[in-house]
């Protein structure tokens, strides 16, 4: 019977395809196929730096699996790489890898986990790997779940637990995660009814799918090896792959990462991929449909063809997908292969970001930001300034930054401040600082206050104002910031751009002590022992001398130890007055050392020995004490 020739009888529908359908999968096997393979070499070439411990390698295959960018999306794989370079130091890495972290992405929790399980890039941590592959265990991860249960099985990293191991296998036995199942069985004698079972072993393998089932029943290792292989080009592997996640075998379940191999496959000349990848383009997959709109976008694979890949793409647009309809507004953006519609482009870009496509919402956030929103340009001046998602650059920050201060945004008129305080992506200047300082200040930003304040203090790109300085820190004191309350206690006590006013000093010093300032501590107990704008209380007195003599406050362990050595406000103790003053003699507090000195000299609750009462003399006489000298000449008549 001729090719696509007619067939009659009830199933010939079933048996045979039309002939309009044979010639086009035939056209789309020939045309699409028969073209010379992409290039590997790149991604080979950046696999192979990777592998050999290449930072900077590791890091752009981190992101290249993160966008899927000439090579199959992988978040699992793209935080392998990234926390790889990260051990390294890499500084856009950690915060990759930080940041999935800080949100609980559980393949990062297992890869935490298993770094300190090894000691790959930590020190070796069994606890703090439990601790890490626990809480991906928690989030369903199932080799997590599966690693877990070995370790209470063993021991490792804790208590054995047998109740725990077999509870964490049987979760991981449930996702299909085989080799829990094979635990389950050789240690308890459990067999566990899987989410997705292997077939039969005598049933005989006739399916063109077999293969793939085969290999899925290889352990976890085996098929980390035949991704590995399909990464670097092999098309055998690329199919096989492409099998797995057209059918849940080994990895999940994932009809576009199934259609991306056969895609790969196909391109290097495998029959069956292309068969599988041109069903997938006549039932209209969008996964298909993008990846074709990509090769004429960029020539990879066919001749360059804008208006084919605008119509691709429009097809993956209608079924929402989120990398076309990035693509399509760049298209419409620029005018390529379509008419120009800066609306539409517009539009599309919003519906991408929306996904959560990253190029998108960088693009968007830029263009948001060329139209003058404030927040656009704050956020676009931050990754700049960070090297988020874009090329450092400080310049640049600083021209967002001042943008978005201009139309009022008090955080970025603190920004600005800061750089030209710093000189950082711009000319230095304190005095220029200073106006967008106070331009934050008057919106109440905490810091551009706090900085001002202390701009005044210290006559830093300001004349010296001890008056606009309280001006500030009182409003700063009024939002409860911690900070500032010794700074108003001293200007209060000192006078500085006020009237002296001892009782407010010790209101902000109280404050400052409450919050464990040693300094301030002390300055209240000396308040308080002189009865100085509060009444003058010795338990009080003595409470904060000690509070602060414990964080080695050396005037406040003298304080504390005059006290003690006269008995005022407590019992009179010579031995904690002696300790006390040799801690603070020993951190150079001289009146210590002379009271030291007296006690040998008189004996005064210590053995009478000269010899030590000079030496305390001289070490109180050299910080400048003139009675500690006078001491000495004596004791040498």
């Amino acid at each position: 019977m001729p090719l696509g020739g007619e067939m009659t009888g009830a199933h010939s529908d079933t048996i045979f395809l039309s002939r309009s359908a044979c010639l086009q999968i035939f056209f789309l096997i020939f045309f699409f196929f028969t073209l010379p393979a992409l290039a590997a070499d790149s991604i080979q070439t950046l696999q192979k730096a990777a592998e050999s411990g290449d930072a900077k390698a590791q890091f752009e295959l981190g992101q290249r699996y993160e966008n899927g960018n000439g090579i199959e999306k992988s978040i699992p794989q793209a935080l392998k790489w990234y926390q790889l370079a990260a051990q390294q130091g890499q500084v856009d890495a950690q915060y990759k890898f930080g940041s999935a972290l800080t949100n609980g992405d559980p393949d990062a929790l297992f890869l935490m986990g298993e770094a300190y399980r090894s000691g790959k890039g930590v020190t070796k941590n069994l606890e703090e790997a439990h601790k890490w592959i626990e809480q991906a265990a928690d989030k369903n991860l199932a080799v997590a779940q599966y690693t877990l249960g070995l370790m209470y099985l063993s021991g490792e990293g804790g208590q054995k637990d047998n109740a725990s191991a077999e509870k964490w296998l049987r979760k991981a036995a449930a996702q299909g995660y085989s080799p829990a199942g094979e635990t389950l069985l050789q240690k308890f004698n459990v067999r566990v009814e899987t989410a997705r079972k292997s077939p039969p072993a005598a049933e005989p393998a006739a399916s063109k799918n077999n293969s793939a089932k085969t290999v899925a029943a290889l352990e976890p290792n085996k098929l980390k090896e035949l991704l590995k292989s399909a990464e670097a080009g092999d098309a055998k592997a690329q199919l096989e792959i492409a099998k797995l996640y057209a059918n849940g075998l080994g990895p999940d379940k994932n009809r576009d990462k199934a259609i991306y191999w056969y895609h790969k496959a196909a391109l290097q000349g495998d029959v069956e991929a292309q068969y599988e990848f041109a069903i997938a383009l006549k039932n209209d997959t969008p996964e298909a449909d993008f990846l074709m709109g990509e090769m004429y976008l960029t020539g990879d694979g066919v001749e360059k063809n804008l208006p084919e890949a605008a119509k691709f793409l429009r097809q993956a647009v209608s079924k929402n997908h989120p990398g076309a309809q990035y693509l399509l507004a760049n298209m419409y953006a620029k005018g390529e292969g379509v008419e120009p519609n800066e609306n539409k482009a517009l539009e599309l870009l919003k519906m991408s970001a929306d996904q959560g496509y990253q190029q998108a919402q960088e693009a968007l956030l830029e263009k948001t930001a060329e139209a003058g929103d404030a927040r656009a340009q704050f956020d676009l001046a931050r990754k700049y300034e960070e090297g988020k998602g874009v090329s450092k650059d400080d310049v640049k920050a600083f021209a967002w930054y001042a943008k978005a201060a201009g139309r009022g945004f008090a955080e970025a008129q603190y920004k600005v401040a800061d750089a030209l305080a710093e000189g950082k992506g711009t000319g230095k200047s304190m005095s220029e600082a200073i106006k967008w300082y106070q331009q934050a200040a008057k919106q109440g930003h905490n810091e551009a206050q706090y900085k001002l304040a202390m701009a005044f203090m210290n006559g830093e790109g300001v004349k010296k104002d001890y008056g606009d300085a309280l001006k500030w820190l009182l409003q700063l004191g009024q939002k409860g910031d911690p900070r500032i309350y010794s700074d108003l206690a001293r200007i209060y006590a000192l006078g500085m751009g006020t009237a002296s006013d001892p009782g407010e000093a010790a209101k902000w010093y109280a404050k400052a002590a409450e919050q464990g300032d040693s300094e301030a501590q002390y300055r209240l107990g000396l308040l308080y022992e002189n009865g100085d704008g509060i009444k003058k209380d010795y338990d009080l007195a003595l409470k904060w001398y000690a509070r602060a003599a414990k964080d080695a406050q050396t005037d406040a362990q003298y304080r504390l130890g005059l006290l003690k050595f006269l008995g005022l406000g407590t019992r009179q103790n010579f031995t904690d007055a002696k300790k006390l003053w040799e801690d603070a003699a020993h951190n150079g507090q001289a009146l210590s050392a002379f009271f030291l000195g007296y006690m040998y000299e008189t004996g005064t609750g210590v053995t009478a020995d000269l010899g030590k009462a000079k030496e305390y003399y001289l070490i109180a006489g050299r910080k400048g004490i003139n009675l500690a000298n006078q001491a000495i000449k004596d004791l040498s008549r």
